[in-house]
């Protein structure tokens, strides 16, 4: 059975990405840091993938993550289109 990614962590993922830490996305989304981790970790392990490559000091996208990105953001895109 497929499983598929949920909304709030997709939404994590860009506020993550666009933010540039899971702290910063956690003050803007108003949430806890570990949360944020959560929902991110989430999301990797139901893609199967790791998006972002994590240091004490950076944040990188992997190549999967530049994919996932790019569909994502398209896609909220197009929600808020609606």
């Amino acid at each position: 059975m497929a499983q598929h990614a949920k909304t709030e962590d997709l939404e994590m993922f860009l506020t993550v990405v666009d933010s540039g830490s899971f702290s910063a996305a956690a003050n803007l989304l108003n949430q806890q840091v570990a949360k944020v981790s959560r929902a991110v970790s989430r999301l990797e392990n139901t893609l199967q993938c790791t998006l972002l490559t994590r240091t004490t000091r950076r944040l990188e996208l992997t190549e999967e993550g530049h994919t996932c990105l790019l569909y994502t953001s398209d896609a909220a895109d197009d929600m808020q289109c609606v």
